[in-house]
């Protein structure tokens, strides 16, 4: 697990991936959630800290507070959004915990169509296979793709 020392007595560690959204310029970006703990003295464990180059630099704060007394242990979340290559660089196991079963039925459903199968990644290096959308976002994208094979079948004609 990636941890990131703060400051002498505060660490933070990514905690959950919660959402995805394609920026402006059509690259995605990742909403992480990020436990700050704030540690007392003398109750440093032996595995160090790590630091993180993309951390501080993916994007904006959104919530959470970061003000805590010298005595309190109490985790802290704040939210952060990072770009694709910082999250695969600081928290890659994140990605993983995004599979569901409702991904398998949409690639058999490609398969059908005669979409490619190989499990690789997309052209233009989007996301791995294994990492679904939320469920609106992909019943936007199933629809959006019913759509496009439509409107190909009425050109082919």
């Amino acid at each position: 697990n990636l941890l990131v020392q703060l400051s002498p007595r505060l660490q933070a560690y990514p905690e959950e991936l919660i959402r995805q959204r394609r920026t402006h310029d059509g690259q995605m970006e990742y909403l992480i959630r990020w436990c700050l703990v704030t540690i007392e003295d003398g109750s440093i464990s032996g595995g160090g800290a790590s630091e993180s180059s993309g951390a501080g630099s993916a994007g904006s704060g959104v919530g959470g507070s970061s003000g805590s007394t010298s005595g309190e242990t109490k985790p802290e979340n704040i939210l952060m959004w990072m770009s694709m290559e910082d999250v695969y660089a600081n928290c890659p196991t994140l990605l993983g915990k995004r599979k569901t079963d409702s991904q398998r039925p949409l690639q058999q459903e490609k398969l059908q169509e005669g979409e490619v199968a190989d499990g690789s990644q997309r052209s233009g290096g989007e996301f791995p296979t294994d990492v679904t959308f939320d469920e609106v976002e992909l019943l936007d994208m199933k629809q959006d793709v019913m759509n496009l094979v439509c409107r190909a079948r009425k050109q082919m004609a």
